[in-house]
């Protein structure tokens, strides 16, 4: 027998063996790392959304001629209303202005109809409503709430009007109004 053929064949498996494990102990340890990477986008993004998420809006019925915008957050927000009537392909975006902090806004819809173009006045003038909000948060990241209620990253309306590059009037808004109220929210303080 040859004890020096069977001990190198046997210290080649038990290297191998090493390995095996060795391996295995990397792709767990990979696997760790992704779960743990994939965990912390998660939690960056949920940090990202925090203020915005606090950020809604909605029609008053029994008409829905009044939207309700309401900044839950304990940071101003700068908001532009997205106006849609008639067709799809119809609509404008209004600024609001600075909305501040645990904040609700009443905007009467005979608001959002001044921008309807003079020639569709006539057809659509009652028509006007709040389709989407756009908004820029603390930290200056833009996002679009829409009248779904599902907030996106980014601008996801036309910006026909461009508030928030600064080519709009002071006088245009919105909250200088004075048949749109703005209301302290209740319990705002305690969201964390």
């Amino acid at each position: 027998m040859d004890w020096a053929k069977h001990t190198t064949v046997i210290a080649a498996l038990v290297a191998a063996a090493g390995l095996g494990v060795t391996a295995a102990g990397t792709v767990v340890s990979v696997r760790v790392a992704e779960d743990q990477l994939s965990q912390s986008n998660v939690e960056d993004e949920e940090r990202d959304r925090r203020q915005a998420s606090r950020i809604t809006f909605w029609s008053l019925p029994p008409r829905d001629d009044v939207t309700v915008i309401a900044n839950r957050s304990l940071d101003p927000t700068h908001i532009e209303v997205s106006v849609g009537y008639g067709g799809a392909l119809d609509g404008y975006d209004l600024w609001l202005g600075t909305v501040p902090p645990c904040t609700r806004v009443l905007l009467p819809n005979s608001q959002l109809e001044q921008g309807v173009p003079e020639r569709r006045r006539k057809e659509y003038a009652d028509s006007a409503f709040a389709e989407a909000i756009v908004m820029r948060d603390a930290d200056s990241r833009t996002w679009t709430r829409k009248r779904t209620g599902e907030l996106e990253p980014g601008r996801q309306t036309p910006g026909k009007l461009g508030a928030f590059t600064g080519e709009v009037e002071f006088d245009l808004t919105l909250l200088r109004k004075p048949d749109v109220k703005v209301e302290p929210l209740d319990g705002c303080e305690s969201a964390g």
